[in-house]
Formats: C-alpha cells, structure tokens, sequence
C-alpha cells in the first residue's frame, strides 16, 4: 500500500478497532474457528523454535494476541521480549490468559503505525507478521523495519495470495457489499419498510392500511430486494455475508414492534456500519494481496538490506490456496555483504 492521507488512517484504525472489539481472533474468522488451519499452524511451530534466550520479537499486527496465544499452546521456548504492535485500539483482556512468567515479557502497543515503532535500532531479532505486513509495506515501513532489526534477524510472514482462496472470498464481499448498502439493496428496502412493518403490528391499524399505496409498494420492494439477495447467494461461492445480512434484518424487524421504530432503525444504522466496516477490510485485503510480482519487489528490499535468505512458498489450508509465506533471513556476515536500505 501506499503512503496514505491522516483521515484514512483513521478511517482504517477505526474499522479494524469495531473487529477487534468484536471478539474475532484473528482477520479471517468467518473461514477459520481457532489459530487458522493446520499448516498455518506448523508454519509458525517451526519459527517458534528457532527462538532462544536473549532474542527480541516484533509482532505486526498483532489484533487479539492470536499468534501469541498459539505460541503459548505450542510450548515453544519464549523470547526475552515479545513486542506486539497494532494500528488498532485494542482490548488487551487476552494477555491476562498468558502465563505470568510470558505476559511480563510482552508489550502490546495499541494505536501505532508501524511507520512509528517505539522501539530502539537495532534491538530486534525476530520480526513477526500473519496477514499484515502486506497492508501496509510502503517505503516509510520498510525504512522503519529495518532500523530496528539487529545485524542477526529472522522475518517470518504469512501473506494473502492474489489468488488465493480470501482474496476470491474478499473480492465477492465487495460486490456484495455495495449491493447491500446500495439505494436497491435489501437495507435500504427494509429502512423503508419498517415504519409501515411496525404499524401492521397493531391489528386496528393494520386494516387501514391495507391497500394503502405506499405500504404496498414499500412490502413489494422489500420482497423483491429479498428474492434478489436469494439470487445473489445461488450465484455465489461465498453466500455467507448475504445470509447473515437477511437473517440480521429479519431478526430486526420481527423484533420492531416491541423495541418500537427509533430503536430498530438504530439497529438497522448498527448493521449499515457493521457492512461499511467489512467493505474497508475486504477492499484492503485485495488491494494488499501479493502476486509474483510483488513477492519480487518484497525480496529486492531484503536484498539490498542484506538478507542472504528469501524463501517462499505457497500456504495451503483444507484443500485451498491461502497465501505465502516468507521467511528472509540475515546473519551478522550476509549484512557486511549487503547494502545498506
């Protein structure tokens, strides 16, 4: 990505903030319950290991600590230090589940870029990053990064795939967001219905307005935004944000007549915001993703910083192409041959 206005940064950091605080382990927690699949799983057993005492840990991104919770479970040996950045504000109840021995070794700083690493040159040996690294590896976070890395240090990262299973799922998710927060999707329909929804509720009213055009025409637009969205989801091979988006709107206005119009219509706005917010994710995740191309441009940049080490390979989870991962390495030696960033 590249280097981007304050009021999108914002608009990023509040997005990921509203995900975060809603649970979710990690980004892909529609597609995967826990610590992602198996081989995502090993991948990080195996960088796990090749940390030893007096080493010094970078994680980006690192949302609800799933990574390091996985670390734990793992029972690999731990690091002096672990400091976790997120450009996100952060509920940090996870880090009370650690092992004390552990949670005193990690540093969770919320709300920073990882342009801005509060951090000392040179003072980290091992750079951590599981579908992050990716959104935001401009010029300015390349230079960062390798200010803090010490003259021995390990770049471990999982990356989205071009054309990878999310990034098929995230380019769908953007259609099917944009229909859904259009003027002629079910949202806006259900928003119109409502008010007449809420009076048929009373059977007094209900036979007044029966017949009654704009009633009429609001039910049929409503219904036919419905048939639409059925269409769209037998259409599609990622179904799952249509239907929850109809069962949240149902559940909204058979509940109307009782929270009353003010508050369904709020519950409606929550849902519009809660569809924008994964509009944002979605569309960044495909901007993000990496091609051949890209990987390219990533290894010059371990190159010229004297990286002797640049392997990649192909992530593959449940059948699905996921992503790519990286591991670029550099020793004490391999930097006095390298140039400097």
């Amino acid at each position: 990505m590249g280097s981007e206005a304050p009021v999108e940064l914002i608009s990023r950091a509040r997005a990921w903030t509203r995900y975060w605080q809603s649970g979710a382990r990690h980004a892909c927690a529609g597609s995967f319950q826990g610590h992602y699949g198996e081989a995502t799983r090993a991948f990080w057993r195996a960088q796990f290991a090749r940390v030893g005492v007096g080493d010094r840990v970078l994680e980006l991104g690192c949302g609800n600590g799933s990574l390091i919770q996985w670390w734990v479970q793992c029972g690999a040996p731990w690091p002096d230090a672990i400091n976790a950045v997120d450009l996100a504000d952060l509920d940090l109840h996870w880090l009370a589940q650690l092992p004390a021995e552990l949670r005193a070794r990690v540093h969770v700083h919320a709300r920073t870029s990882a342009q801005a690493l509060p951090l000392a040159d040179a003072s980290v040996t091992h750079i951590y990053s599981q579908y992050a690294l990716e959104y935001f590896a401009n010029e300015r976070c390349w230079q960062e990064l390798f200010r803090v890395m010490a003259p021995r240090v390990t770049v471990a990262a999982v990356v989205h795939h071009r054309d990878g299973y999310l990034c098929r799922l995230a380019r769908e998710e953007v259609l099917h967001c944009d229909w859904l927060l259009s003027e002629q999707g079910v949202l806006a329909q259900a928003a119109a219905l409502l008010p007449w929804w809420i009076a048929a509720a009373d059977p007094l009213v209900r036979q007044r307005i029966i017949g009654h055009a704009k009633a009429e025409q609001a039910r049929a637009e409503f219904n036919k935004a419905m048939a639409q969205l059925n269409e769209r989801c037998a259409r599609t091979q990622f179904p799952d944000l249509l239907r929850d988006t109809a069962e949240r709107i149902m559940a909204i206005l058979q509940a109307a007549p009782t929270l009353g119009g003010t508050t369904a219509q709020c519950a409606l706005d929550a849902l519009r915001a809660d569809l924008a917010d994964n509009r944002l994710r979605v569309a960044e995740l495909v901007d993000a993703a990496l091609d051949a191309g890209g990987l390219v441009a990533w290894q010059q940049h371990f190159l010229t910083a004297g990286f002797s080490v640049f392997d990649v390979s192909e992530l593959i989870e449940r059948d699905h192409l996921f992503g790519w991962t990286i591991v670029a390495s550099r020793t004490q030696e391999s930097r006095q041959t390298g140039r400097s960033p």
